[in-house]
Formats: structure tokens, C-alpha cells, sequence
């Protein structure tokens, strides 16, 4: 890894040209993610420029922090792309959090399916903006499609947008692995919208046919991308705004309320800070989840004026974190921790500090699906600490992403001897016992399942689930066995 360290300088001009071209915000408590970003950046595009003969012919020879500076003033796209790539979050998966998903679908879409019917008006559309590689805006196809018996005949407009075009070029491929499907709700509809190939997963033409993506920059204007001058039923923009200073959060939520149609809902992340007073968003809560809606009858406002980023700097604060994922700490989400070495120090202390930086860096590779790399640091995290549980758990999920089931299964056994009350691992795991064709371990797997989460209060959150409770993966378990069983009495495998 390229050794960079941020002059007082070079921290103040990388801050000021990224915030003015992207609207990301790195103030003072988030210096080192920018520095970790950049050295990131900076071995990406020596490696690409050395060793791929196609990258290079648009990759300048970069020799340090200046060569990479003149070549973002000088607007090359590919380094751009790659500076990007490092400095924004990419870790998303189908349906995550999965109780807005289920919000967005009981209390938003069906009554709005019903009023539309009465209208005689069959069209729907829906924005997800900071889209990443594609799962947010396709989980909304997908649930669409459920929802929507005659789908084919609707106008259904669904756009996905990132300024990351790597990210895009991944959602647009549509190719995913066991990685994206985290949740209970997205593994119970993978077999029916995706056709496996090897470890891959691909998408259904008819589901990724409903979906078109585009770049674009919040802090540009969007609205372009829809042509015909319609404004939007439903807007995702979650675990994003976060990432903006005051005065770029106050333009974003004034040009995303003024893109809702009157009655349209934004929804954010849990993390995200909600929309400051002077957009009049109201507030609408169901259940576990909080949307925001556009009044009917709100006074007409004038367009903001895009602010300067510049200016704007000096009223960012630090972002706020994101709400607690036990599996993943908010700074691994945003950025790449600096590698600890011992040198010399052998305390089970240190190697315990050096075991989690590995660890992270783990997740932060596996987040991009850098597969090699995402499995080198969580190994090393293993050997440093044998009883890191978060470190064996994601080597099963990367050892499943890349199809090497045995493998996953032997670290599920070593995650499930260091947590025998979880329950995830076990979920897991039957997943995978049932993909090898080992019905009776599958059926184990689930019935450890539904007496673990037996044992939670219904809406207790499970460790490492993005918001799963432990009804819904009792539900899941109780169902998958079920049709395991139906399929039995069938003579059919199980």
C-alpha cells in the first residue's frame, strides 16, 4: 500500500477540490478517512497504469500526492472515478433494512397502487438516488413485481443514480454474488428473480429491464435525468445526505422535496439527519420506520441556488454516525482503517487492535467485492485473534460469495463454537447445506433457528442482521423448513 501522509497543505486543497466537484465533506475529525481515501486512490491507479494495458491508456504515470492532484484539477474521468470509488460508501446489499422495505410497501405503495387504479392512471415512479451497484433500485423492481400482478402494463419508471461509475457499471451487469443477499427478505426471493451461475447470481431480464441507471451528482441538478418534467411517487436517498456539510445537506433536501410529486415520500437512513425545518417535509411514522412526505397542498417555493462549496465548508460539521450494525463499526463503512503492525509489541492488546484493523479492512474490500484482498485481511484478522467472531462470520460470507462452500461451512462452525446462541450463522449455514444438496443438516440448521430466536423477545434485534428482528428471522426459518418439508412429502429434493 502506498505510504501517504497529508501535509497541513495537501489536506486543505484535496478537502476544498473534492468538496467543490462532489459536495463530500471531509472537515478536521475526518482528515484521515480523506487520507486513507487518497492512498487508496493513489495504488489503484500506479497498479492500473503498471499492470492493465486497457486501464492505462487513460490513466496517467502518477508518482505522488501532486501528480494526483493535477490530475483531478486537470478532470481526468478515470482518476476521478477511482477517487470516488475510495472516498464514497459502496456497501449495500438487496432489501437492507428491510423493515423500510416492508413500510415502504404496506403503508406508501399500497394505497397508492389502489388510488392510481381508481384513476385509471397506472404509473409509478421512483428514484434511488446514490444507488451504489444496484440492489436499492432493483429490490424496488422486485417488489413492485410482487405487488403488481399486472406489472407489464403499468408505466413503471424506476432510475438509479451514483456518482461512483464504477458502481454503476456493476448495476448495470446485474451480476451479483451471496455477499448482496444478506437478508432473510432478500435470500427468500433470490431463487425466483435470479438464475445462478457457479457462485454468481444474475438478475431476470424482466426485473432489470424495469430499471434504468445514470450518473449524477446531488449536488448538480437531477431532475433532468426525467425528461418529461413528472415529479416522483417515492425518492431512496439513504446514508448519503450524512456525508454532505449544513449548507449542501439544505440544497440536496430542497431539490429532493421540490422533485416529490404533492404526496411523495423521501425516505433517508437511520443515520441520516432529517431535513432541516424550512423544507416542509412532514414527518410520517409506521411502525419501526419514519418516512417524509411532501403536503398536498404545500406553498410553492422558489428554487434554491446551488451553494458555494467553498464557502460552505466552513459550516460542515463532522457526519453524524450511522445507527449501530453490530457488524460493522460506521468508520469501517466509510473508510479504509490504516493497517496496525505490532512492531515488536506482542500484548494481547496489540494484537488484538492490530486483529480488528484487519478486520475492517476485510469488510471495507468485501463491501467493493475486491474478493482477494477482502479474504487476505480477514484470514490475518483470524490468525491475530482466534476468537474474533465478526472476522470468522464475514470469511464464511466471502467464502460463499466466491462459491467455495466447504470453506464457508468450516468457518460457520467456527463462528457458531464462539457464539452458540446466534442465530444468523446457523440461517446461514442452512442456506448453504441446502444450495450441496444436505437436506437433513439444512433442516438442523433452521430448526437451531427458530429455538434460538424462540428465546428473543419478537422485536429484538439480531447481531449482525441490518435491522432483522428476531420474528422476522423466525418467520423466514419457520417458512424455508416448511417448504423443505412440503417438498419431501412430494418426493421432490428437498
Amino acid at each position: 500500500m502506498v505510504t501517504v501522509a497529508l501535509s497541513d497543505a495537501d489536506y486543505e486543497r484535496f478537502r476544498t477540490l473534492i468538496l467543490t466537484r462532489t459536495g463530500l465533506d471531509f472537515p478536521p475529525v475526518r482528515r484521515g478517512d480523506l487520507e486513507s481515501g487518497l492512498r487508496r486512490s493513489l495504488a489503484q491507479v500506479q497498479d492500473a497504469f503498471r499492470y492493465h494495458r486497457e486501464a492505462a491508456a487513460s490513466l496517467p504515470a502518477l508518482s505522488g500526492l501532486d501528480d494526483l492532484y493535477q490530475a483531478l484539477v486537470a478532470d481526468l474521468p478515470a482518476v476521478w472515478d477511482i477517487v470516488v470509488d475510495a472516498l464514497t460508501v459502496c456497501e449495500t446489499h438487496f432489501f437492507r433494512h428491510a423493515q423500510q422495505f416492508e413500510g415502504l410497501r404496506d403503508h406508501v405503495l399500497q394505497p397508492l397502487i389502489a388510488e392510481r387504479r381508481r384513476r385509471g392512471d397506472l404509473s409509478l415512479r421512483l428514484w434511488s438516488a446514490g444507488c451504489a451497484s444496484g440492489e436499492e433500485a432493483y429490490s424496488l423492481a422486485i417488489l413492485l413485481q410482487e405487488m403488481l400482478s399486472d406489472w407489464a402494463n403499468w408505466r413503471l419508471d424506476i432510475l438509479g443514480t451514483d456518482l461512483n461509475q464504477h458502481s454503476l457499471d456493476r448495476a448495470q451487469q446485474a451480476v451479483y454474488r451471496d455477499w448482496s443477499f444478506r437478508e432473510a427478505f432478500a435470500q427468500q426471493r433470490r431463487q425466483q428473480y435470479f438464475h445462478q451461475q457457479d457462485a454468481q447470481f444474475i438478475l431476470r431480464e424482466n426485473v432489470r429491464g424495469m430499471v434504468r441507471f445514470r450518473i449524477c451528482n446531488l449536488v448538480e441538478d437531477c431532475t433532468p435525468l426525467f425528461p418529461d418534467g413528472r415529479k416522483l411517487d417515492v425518492i431512496f436517498c439513504r446514508n448519503v445526505i450524512l456525508y454532505f456539510g449544513t449548507n449542501v445537506r439544505r440544497w440536496v433536501y430542497q431539490r429532493l422535496y421540490e422533485a416529490l410529486a404533492p404526496g411523495g415520500y423521501l425516505i433517508v437512513g437511520h443515520a441520516d439527519p432529517p431535513p432541516p425545518n424550512f423544507t416542509p417535509l412532514e414527518a410520517r411514522s409506521f411502525s419501526s420506520v419514519t418516512f417524509f412526505q411532501r403536503p398536498l397542498t404545500a406553498p410553492r417555493r422558489t428554487s434554491p441556488r446551488r451553494p458555494d462549496l467553498e464557502k460552505a465548508r466552513g459550516a460542515s460539521p463532522a457526519p453524524e454516525a450511522e445507527a449501530a450494525d453490530p457488524a460493522v463499526s460506521p468508520a469501517s463503512d466509510s473508510s479504509e482503517p490504516a493497517v496496525v503492525t505490532m512492531q515488536g509489541d506482542t500484548s494481547a492488546a496489540a494484537a488484538a487492535t492490530a486483529a480488528e484493523a484487519q478486520y475492517r479492512l476485510g469488510r471495507w474490500h468485501a463491501d467493493r467485492q475486491h474478493w482477494d484482498q477482502a479474504l487476505r485481511h480477514c484470514l490475518a484478522a483470524t490468525r491475530l485473534a482466534p476468537t474474533h467472531l465478526l472476522a470468522h462470520y464475514t470469511l464464511a460470507l466471502i467464502y460463499q460469495s466466491l462459491g467455495q462452500s466447504e470453506a464457508a461451512i468450516e468457518a460457520l462452525r467456527s463462528t457458531i463454537y464462539l457464539a452458540r446462541n446466534w442465530a444468523l450463522p446457523h440461517f446461514t449455514a442452512a442456506g448453504i447445506h441446502r444450495s450441496l444438496g444436505q437436506h437433513d443438516h439444512a433442516r438442523r440448521e433452521l430448526r437451531n433457528v427458530i429455538l434460538l430466536t424462540n428465546r428473543m423477545t419478537p422485536d429484538a434485534a439480531i447481531d449482525g442482521g441490518d435491522g432483522l428482528t428476531a420474528a422476522r428471522l423466525h418467520s423466514a426459518a419457520e417458512r424455508q423448513l416448511q417448504d423443505m418439508i412440503g417438498q419431501d412429502e412430494s418426493g421432490r429434493p428437498g
